[in-house]
């Protein structure tokens, strides 16, 4: 080898090519401002949190160059669109890092002109308001729909937060029908509360005396109220049906009624107009709908889905099981008692179990207060269960008190740790009466059979000269862990084994531990550690 060395430089260049992640708030509305008959917005107002893989700032901008940052609307956008005092606009938030790299989201913009700032003089103008009866409060997300005398389309609004709806530029002269329409969350405001009211309205105890507790209550659109109404919404509420078209196909989440409407009779709601026919059309019209929430009879709907639970006067109850190791294959019966809900009316919740480990095989015990109408048992593949119960007189939870749900292990496990109560589905919660509603929770109960079938005993023969065996009792199949200690703290020995259920022995030879005296012993074993004292004799 001669030793010689050459060298070479390189440039090279390190680019980053990687887009920004956009986070976009979904959607917002503003006005116009009298003063200028416009209002401006910039797409930094929509960032909620994007991010990038590189540090440095980033450019938020309606195109990907990153040249327009603000845009401009003015009443002339409003009437363009044909929205009137009211229109949405679909927006691409750009988002640009230092590199130019850039990816975007989509959102809106509702621009609304509730002071009638732009002029619409020139124009016929359809508009109104989309409200909920019980609260007068705006519904959002409400399909809005106009047509023509031969039934064509002529424009679909979207509400927003206000409920505010227009259509513009209608023709002089023209006839035209008016349609709201609403078809999303079919549990909003539905709870097991309302079926409790419904069937005290059956039973004569607690009768209707508003409209729109009937037709919320008419859950199968046969015009009445009976006991198919609360099979039907339990339904829903287990999670059987997704929609309520499964249970009548003309049947939406939302049924609307012109907002003028009189109720001659408030027990006979059934004939009313879910839509606005006006003909030969020559002046400005102001047309309001008022909605109903199906299976909502206690009106605890939420207009705008922001809410997920009412905190009036709300409190916390628990169910109780107790915990239990089981083995591969083993049969397990899970008992909840339900002591803490014996004055309840009515109560529900989802039963979240691990699929991995357990299979659902039924319910253990039946009654005529409780079976499998109580239950929704379609998602037990992903391991949920609901239920839904209520009695006017507490007929179950008075007397039996407890729900027993039977599971075959398909692997070693404990209850605690597979098993719990939730509102994945159905919303767990307990009603004591029509106003005191308590969340659910599922409590553990550590007994003496899980404390004490974890158990170390004392070596035999101890002392001993020779050879020794530490016995141990697990609750199930597992690992363990044997240390030796002498009486400095210093470890001898580590042995690992698999154990299994029930009694265990492991033998220690004079050899294997080098050294006399006394020492100790501690087995680990899951959360279980427990330790015992041994005297070897040179």
């Amino acid at each position: 080898m001669c030793g010689n060395i050459t060298n070479c430089d390189y440039t090279f260049t390190v680019e980053d090519c990687k887009p920004p992640t956009p986070y976009c708030r979904n959607g917002l509305s503003t006005v116009v401002m009298p003063s200028t008959e416009c209002i401006s917005i910039w797409a930094s107002d929509y960032d909620i949190g994007s991010t990038d893989n590189c540090p440095g700032d980033l450019t938020f901008a309606f195109d990907s160059l990153g040249l327009e940052l603000e845009r401009e609307y003015c009443c002339d956008s409003l009437e363009a669109s044909g929205g009137g005092g009211s229109a949405i606009f679909t927006l691409r938030i750009y988002v640009i890092d230092e590199n130019g790299n850039f990816d975007y989201c989509t959102t809106r913009i509702e621009i609304q002109d509730p002071n009638n700032v732009c002029e619409r003089s020139g124009s016929i103008v359809a508009g109104g308001e989309v409200s909920i009866l019980t609260t007068k409060a705006g519904l959002n997300n409400t399909d809005v729909t106009l047509f023509d005398i031969d039934n064509q389309l002529v424009s679909k609004q979207l509400t927003g937060t206000s409920g505010k709806y227009a259509f513009n530029d209608l023709t002089n002269g023209g006839n035209y029908e008016i349609i709201p329409a609403k078809d999303d969350d079919p549990l909003n405001g539905v709870s097991t509360q309302d079926l409790i009211a419904i069937q005290r309205h059956i039973l004569g105890i607690t009768e209707f005396d508003e409209a729109y507790e009937y037709i919320a209550a008419d859950i199968n659109r046969s015009n009445s109220i009976s006991t198919r109404d609360i099979i039907a919404l339990r339904k829903m509420i287990l999670g059987t049906y997704e929609s309520f078209a499964e249970i009548h196909s003309d049947q939406k989440s939302w049924r609307f009624i012109e907002g003028d409407h009189n109720f001659a009779d408030p027990t006979q709601p059934w004939s009313f107009n879910e839509s606005t026919l006006r003909n030969d059309v020559k002046t400005s019209m102001e047309l309001d709908f008022e909605g109903v929430k199906i299976g909502d009879v206690n009106g605890s709907a939420d207009p705008n889905l922001t809410s997920k639970t009412n905190s009036r006067n709300r409190g916390q109850a628990s169910a109780f099981a107790d915990d239990m190791f089981y083995d591969q294959n083993e049969q397990i019966t899970l008992t909840i008692d339900m002591d803490e809900f014996e004055t309840a009316q009515g109560m529900q919740f989802t039963l979240k179990f691990d699929p991995e480990s357990l299979s659902f095989d039924g319910i253990a015990d039946k009654s005529d207060e409780i079976n499998e109408s109580n239950f929704g048992f379609t998602r037990t593949d992903m391991g949920i269960i609901t239920f839904s119960w209520h009695s006017i007189d507490n007929s179950f939870f008075g007397r039996e008190k407890s729900i027993s749900l039977n599971f075959t292990a398909k692997e070693s496990g404990r209850l605690s740790e597979t098993v719990s109560i939730n509102s994945a589905v159905t919303r767990a919660e307990a009603y004591f009466d029509l106003d005191r509603t308590s969340d659910i929770r599922l409590e553990f109960r550590s007994t003496d059979q899980i404390s004490d079938i974890f158990k170390l005993y004392q070596n035999t023969p101890n002392p001993f000269n020779d050879e020794t065996y530490i016995g141990f009792e697990l609750p199930r199949s597992m690992k363990v862990t044997l240390s030796i200690f002498d009486m400095t703290g210093k470890v001898i020995r580590i042995q690992e084994v698999d154990g299994v259920k029930g009694i265990n022995q492991i033998k220690l030879t004079k050899e294997e531990l080098n050294g006399g005296g006394v020492l100790y012993y501690q087995l680990d074993a899951d959360e279980f550690t427990a330790t015992r004292k041994m005297i070897l004799i040179n």
